[in-house]
């Protein structure tokens, strides 16, 4: 049909080429200019419709055309079995009675709907599988969308039984409303369906869209599958990228419905991507031309750094720091390869005057999983086994994007400068030590995280014990006692990310690859992989076993970029302003994206305000939600006092000096802003993992109290803000807290990490792990998880420090700070009685 149509297009435009417009208005013109009108909408966003146009010189109307060229690694949805390995992750919906024979796990009843986690362990005979050798009918669903709003929609033709479909085919957008089209789509009635989406479009000509504000979103379907979901994934681009991306052979990453991306069915299990571009002659006159778009592509940049990294904003946020200081400081081009919900905030900062900051999806929503039922649940409960179990699942949590960062990192090896530099977050270290291996890549890790990097020394906990103010419970002993130690985490590390039964196994991946398995930690150590800990010597006590290819060097952190306009706290800068002439003392409360019940907020500010015995006004800055009425009432009240304020964001940066005390949540990032401040600081919210550490470091460097959680604090509140802003400091934090040096509040620590980077590279290889000469069988696995247990880590190498370059840097570093580095002491080193 298609090549059909293709050849009365090149008909009538040789017809015309050898008609002459200007003389004949009759006769063959007038015939070519009809049937150019009585051209379908379906088929007026292809190039030869436009050509056509464009020699009648005629304002026949016209569609956006999008050439829908090929999909790779399309799995199928059938054919699922417990025995394979990982597949792609695509979310089954069955009905509540048969949920038990569709899912092989348990389902949770959401709407009248079992959601199957996976498409694990279906029945092919209950899936109504077509082809017995798993391929699949992928056709493609694409929207033009505008505030969820569908502008347009069009649907290509059906590829059958394959796995990477070639369509070749042009879409144009809008369409008309066919009829028979319509009757093309699925057959069960829900909302999705492809036919119920064609027939919501509004069909708005290309002209009045919006470039900035609209979305292409493809979906791909399968049809060989029954009366399923034939849902494979999706795809939401953003119509100024398609159109830079117009002139590359660009492919686009699939997601299944929870925003883990669509992998092959086919080892080694790679993502599937969907390619496409839109015809330049179909774009509107009001748009920008795409080479207008798009920037300098013949820029030449001297190193290419992958930044891989996932989980939630505070994640990322130093990446995209450090990525600017690269490509400022360095001209370098940095790729960073990360969550789709973290496009947005990568974009915002990757405006630089020189070098190239770039987003390519990983797959997953971290912050998504975070509003979960298990989420709220880790979050709600304080025992010290949770956390082991959540940290000891950091890694295994996001294997599924194991083989998508590999595929990245290969496929850029086509470009003008291909990788020359892997950098990874301590969530992804045993994935990134896979991808650096397998594509020949040198490896170089950033972590915020220390307590998780391990260690033989006996105070060295990966879990910061916390316990009530009231004292502990002989169930807290045996919790701090069974589950803060590195030989517990290692241990059920083991069990999470080298599990044969799992799905998703660590040394199963590594053999995709034609890896053998290994020790990641001992893997780093042995073959002397820098690991950058942006925090500078004294932050804490460092273990004297690690090895020295573990270097400080200084907080990082991502300042606003320099505007010409001066900066103002506007509402809130009246609020402290009013404050500071009434002679009020200002506390700051902040737990950023942390879910903290507003009931229980509430009523720690209520309890602060009215009870302190010195005159203070509180600011609150983070989620914002509806509480109990009389406390929402209560605050109302403080509000009208102008003793409370409360904003859903602020610029910190303006913010933090204005304060005399600060409640965190113990992040890095606001705690060593309210520290550099000199002004006392109390650790308290949920308290997951190392906003722990954090609230120790505070505690033992003497600027606040011990770390409590939320539930608890209230108890103390007043105690806190009391002793926090009292002229004569009887806990003696103000004085301490005026003392400590931890950096300038102006200071972002980028050129020092960049430097340290920059120092490191010259002298980097391609990571090359050895492989475990036998893996421990489970029968001989120590089952003991107490903090005296044995850890089976190495022993520090023997190393010659003459020639070895991390020991050289860190010397060169630490000595640039006035210590040693045997003896480093930053902001006030712990004592040997207080180690953390």
């Amino acid at each position: 049909m298609l090549k059909t149509v293709v050849k009365q297009f090149q008909r009538l435009f040789s017809e015309m080429q050898h008609t002459s417009l200007c003389v004949m208005q009759d006769g063959p013109t007038k015939v070519i200019q009809e049937e150019v009108e009585s051209v379908p909408w379906e088929l007026r966003g292809t190039k030869e419709f436009n050509q056509l146009r464009k020699l009648l010189k005629d304002s026949t109307p016209y569609a956006f055309g999008i050439v829908l060229k090929s999909a790779v690694n399309v799995p199928e949805l059938s054919r699922r079995r417990r025995a394979t390995v990982p597949r792609a992750s695509a979310t089954i919906l069955a009905p509540p009675l048969a949920a038990g024979a569709f899912c092989g796990g348990p389902a949770a009843m959401v709407a009248g709907l079992a959601v199957g986690a996976t498409a694990y362990g279906v029945s092919r005979g209950r899936m109504n599988a077509k082809y017995p050798n798993g391929f699949c009918d992928p056709v493609a669903l694409v929207e033009i969308l505008h505030q969820e709003e569908t502008l347009a929609a069009a649907r290509s033709h059906v590829a059958t039984k394959t796995r990477n479909p070639v369509w070749n085919q042009t879409l144009s957008l809008p369409c008309a409303s066919d009829p028979h089209l319509m009757q093309q789509g699925c057959s069960w009635a829900r909302r999705d369906r492809k036919s119920t989406k064609l027939a919501a479009a509004r069909n708005v000509p290309p002209a009045q869209w919006d470039v900035e504000a609209t979305t292409v979103r493809v979906t791909l379907y399968d049809k060989s599958v029954g009366p399923m979901n034939q849902t494979i994934g999706e795809v939401s681009i953003p119509l100024r990228q398609l159109l830079e991306d117009s002139e590359t052979e660009a492919t686009y990453l699939l997601s299944d419905a929870a925003g883990e991306a669509v992998l092959g069915t086919q080892p080694p299990h790679l993502p599937c991507k969907i390619s496409l571009s839109v015809v330049q002659e179909s774009l509107p006159k009001n748009w920008p031309a795409p080479h207008m778009l798009k920037s300098n592509s013949s820029t030449r940049y001297p190193v290419h750094v992958f930044m891989m990294t996932r989980g939630t904003r505070g994640d990322v946020q130093p990446f995209v720091a450090l990525a600017r200081g690269l490509a400022e400081r360095l001209g370098w081009l940095v790729t960073i390869c990360t969550e789709e919900s973290h496009a947005a905030f990568v974009a915002k900062h990757s405006v630089v005057q020189n070098g190239k900051i770039r987003f390519r999806p990983s797959g997953g929503n971290t912050e998504a999983r975070m509003d979960t039922v298990g989420a709220h649940f880790l979050l709600a409960h304080r025992a010290e086994f949770l956390q082991m179990i959540a940290l000891s699942r950091s890694e295994a949590e996001f294997f599924s994007s194991a083989t998508v960062f590999v595929d990245s990192v290969k496929a850029m090896e086509s470009e003008p400068k291909p990788v020359d530099l892997i950098m990874f977050g301590f969530t992804l270290a045993g994935v990134a030590a896979l991808v650096g291996e397998h594509c020949q890549k040198p490896v170089v890790g950033l972590i915020l995280q220390p307590s998780c990097i391990p260690s033989k020394v006996e105070d060295w906990k990966a879990i910061h014990a916390i316990h009530s103010p009231d004292g502990k419970s002989l169930l807290d002993t045996i919790d701090e006692m069974a589950f803060t130690s590195h030989s517990s985490l290692k241990l059920l590390k083991d069990l999470a990310e080298k599990n044969p039964f799992a799905s998703w196994n660590l040394n199963r991946l590594r053999k995709l690859f034609g890896l053998g398995p290994a020790n990641t930690w001992q893997a780093y150590n042995q073959a002397k992989v820098p690991i950058i800990i942006p925090m500078p010597p004294g932050t804490f006590q460092r273990p004297q076993d690690w090895p020295s290819n573990i270097i400080q060097t200084d907080f990082i952190f991502l300042r606003s970029q320099a505007s010409g306009e001066k900066k103002s706290l506007g509402e809130v800068g009246g609020f402290i302003e009013a404050a500071r002439q009434a002679g009020k003392k200002l506390c700051l409360i902040t737990f950023s994206s942390m879910p903290v019940p507003r009931r229980t907020l509430l009523r720690i500010i209520v309890k602060m305000v009215s009870e302190a015995k010195f005159d203070i006004a509180v600011l609150y800055v983070g989620r914002i939600e509806e509480g109990p009425e009389d406390l929402e009432r209560a605050a109302r009240q403080f509000k009208e006092q102008n003793r409370f304020f409360e904003a859903r964001a602020v610029d910190f940066g303006l913010l933090f000096p204005e304060m005399d005390c600060f409640v965190v949540h113990g992040g890095l990032g606001t705690t060593v802003e309210a520290l550099r401040t000199r002004k006392p600081c109390c650790v308290t919210g949920p308290l997951l993992m190392d906003q722990r550490f954090w609230g120790y470091v505070c505690h033992e460097k003497g600027v606040g109290p011990k770390p409590v959680f939320i539930s608890d604090f209230e108890k103390h509140c007043v105690e806190f803000v009391n002793n926090a802003v009292d002229p004569e400091d009887p806990e003696r934090w103000q004085a301490i807290a005026r003392d400590g040096d931890w950096g300038n509040v102006e200071d972002d620590g980028i050129e020092e990490n960049v430097r340290c980077i920059q120092h490191l590279l010259s002298d980097l290889e391609p990571l090359v792990t050895r492989s475990e000469a036998q893996e421990d069988s489970w029968s001989q696995k120590q089952w003991l998880c107490c903090s005296t247990g044995r850890v089976s880590e190495p022993e520090r190498p023997v190393e010659d420090t003459s020639s070895n370059h991390s020991v050289r840097l860190a010397a060169e570093l630490t000595s640039s700070q006035g210590v040693t580095p045997e003896r480093a002491s930053g902001p006030k080193a712990f004592p040997p009685a207080a180690r953390l």
